[in-house]
């Protein structure tokens, strides 16, 4: 009968043992599950700071191509400004070189006699 208790004594003792490490794994486990729920926020938080700078890198590289293109059109304009002012230039030119053209076509020899002609009589010379 004492061999008996002391074997039950034993089993107990063995039983409670064994309670205890099944009720150490489990706050194991709890805190390794934890510890990957943090893990898992982290690489969550992760991301999204990474997708937060990735935005921000395309947002300031559009802005740096919007100034870009903003510096191309400026040029343009100024190129387009250019041009009109010569074109103005060679319009004006070509005008007074065809009332030049027009003025040397409608002079005549015979017309200019008639003006020295005409002049000659007015200062009273006689014409032959």
């Amino acid at each position: 009968l004492e061999a008996i208790k002391l074997h039950a004594r034993n089993v107990g003792v063995r039983l409670g043992a064994a309670e205890k490490h099944a009720q150490d794994a489990e706050m194991r486990a709890q805190a390794a599950e934890l510890h990957a729920q943090n893990a898992d926020k982290r690489l969550c938080q992760d991301v999204q700071a990474a997708k937060m700078q990735a935005a921000e890198r395309h947002a300031q590289d559009a802005e740096i191509r919007a100034q870009d293109a903003e510096k191309r059109l400026l040029d343009a304009e100024e190129t387009i400004s250019r041009l009109k002012t010569a074109a103005e230039g060679q319009m004006a030119s070509s005008r007074r070189l065809q009332v030049e053209i027009e003025a040397i076509r409608s002079f005549s020899l015979e017309s200019c006699c008639d003006q020295l002609i005409g002049c000659l009589k007015n200062r009273g010379g006689r014409v032959a």
